[in-house]
């Protein structure tokens, strides 16, 4: 959402004003997201030869791009624009890229490193492709250790829902409980002790505010082997909303960050560039290349139905207000609440530890596709490595 420049009390008495045009607002908008890339030249990662991720790095780059959206939103806001901005802002913003510097420093905790490295505790290997499932875990365990070393990343919190369903009680948890030095990221269990010693399902966190904001992460499914046009309007009505944070999949085995859409086209920023490390614990490091100029498209019918789609919710009353609209927009018209992309639970999740990591990794599944001939004979089979949550 824009808001306009000056109020009628600040406008000269007969003063024309020009408000810029929807093209330049969006211009404006789309390049001052940060674009994360292929990188090439950086240190080897997780103890391999590994000195660039072109080939296979793509959802972590969206990823990268996704939770950085947050970031924005959360330290800048969501009017910020890197072309007018604070000395202040800027610092900030210059802190947040190099937060995903391609580095294994503590300076970069969300860094191509850091994330290969918890990807191996769900039995990926650098140079494997990553599904947008997967990736959210991994995300989710990225940002509970950076909070460590960053103490400022411990304002947010991130849940990852399960069973596409997001659980009102376990977010309440997370918000209302303060960042705690735990290795496991075991916050959102259903478990956890609070304070005082009482266990999560015995203290009533609704009536504690707020200490920590939530970005929320939703892997979705929208159709069998090809997306479904049935979740099209579902997809873009979710999109429309100012707390969304875009949409991570693309087509198989080429991720791509969709941040918005027009007609029935998704409008996205694309990690398939590999560019020249940059070394951002260098002083006034380079930031050109991490901002795209050049919109792309692709049809909603093009995509891949694995995906994972971003929320931020500042405050519990953001929450609930994202969880009203949210409500009325994922289940298509023609099948009403039937066939949802996602649904909400007041409760808290089942006795299930979703932070157990073999568990997380049993519920995800890949695709084969296989191609037959006339005459009903395997004409040949691809391996798609794209991941989803069974529902």
């Amino acid at each position: 959402m824009w808001n306009d420049s000056l109020s009628d009390a600040d406008q000269e008495p007969g003063e024309i004003v020009q408000e810029p045009h929807c093209m330049e607002l969006f211009k404006l908008d789309f390049q001052s997201r940060l674009w994360f890339t292929y990188r090439r030249g950086f240190m080897p990662l997780c103890d391999t030869k590994f000195t660039t991720d072109c080939g296979w790095g793509c959802m972590l780059r969206s990823s990268q791009m996704m939770l950085a959206q947050a970031f924005v939103t959360h330290f800048l806001g969501r009017d910020w624009r890197v072309h007018h901005q604070t000395k202040d802002q800027e610092t900030f913003y210059r802190t947040i890229i190099q937060w995903f510097g391609d580095s294994p420093s503590d300076q970069c905790p969300f860094s191509i490193h850091r994330l290969a490295e918890i990807g191996k505790s769900f039995g990926k290997q650098p140079g494997e492709w990553y599904g947008p499932s997967s990736v959210a875990y991994i995300l989710r365990d990225a940002l509970h250790k950076a909070a460590m070393s960053q103490p400022v990343l411990k304002q947010v919190c991130m849940y990852v829902a399960q069973d596409c369903t997001v659980y009102e009680g376990d977010i309440e948890l997370l918000c209302s409980t303060r960042h705690r030095n735990l290795t496991t990221s075991s916050e959102s269990s259903p478990g956890v002790q609070s304070r005082n010693g009482e266990s999560s399902s015995q203290f009533d966190f609704k009536n504690k505010p707020w200490s920590r904001s939530v970005i929320i992460l939703i892997p979705v499914r929208l159709g069998g082997e090809h997306f479904n046009p049935v979740y099209a309007e579902c997809v873009k009505n979710l999109m429309a909303q100012e707390c969304c944070l875009g949409l991570i999949g693309g087509k198989p085995k080429h991720s791509l960050y969709f941040i918005g859409w027009q007609d029935d086209k998704l409008i996205h920023l694309d990690p398939h560039f590999c560019q020249d490390y940059v070394d951002m614990l260098k002083r006034g490091f380079k930031i050109e290349s991490y901002h795209c100029f050049t919109p792309r498209k692709i049809s909603l019918r093009k995509i891949d139905p694995s995906a994972t789609v971003g929320f931020y919710c500042r405050t519990r009353e953001e929450f609930h207000k994202f969880k009203q609209y949210t409500q009325q927009m994922v289940a298509p018209n023609k099948f009403g609440a039937v066939y949802p992309m996602f649904v909400f639970n007041e409760g808290k999740g089942s006795d299930l530890d979703i932070n157990d990591m073999s568990l997380s990794m049993e519920k995800s599944v890949r695709i084969r596709r296989v191609v037959l001939d006339k005459y009903g004979r395997v004409r040949s089979s691809t391996v798609d490595s794209e991941e989803f949550v069974v529902l």
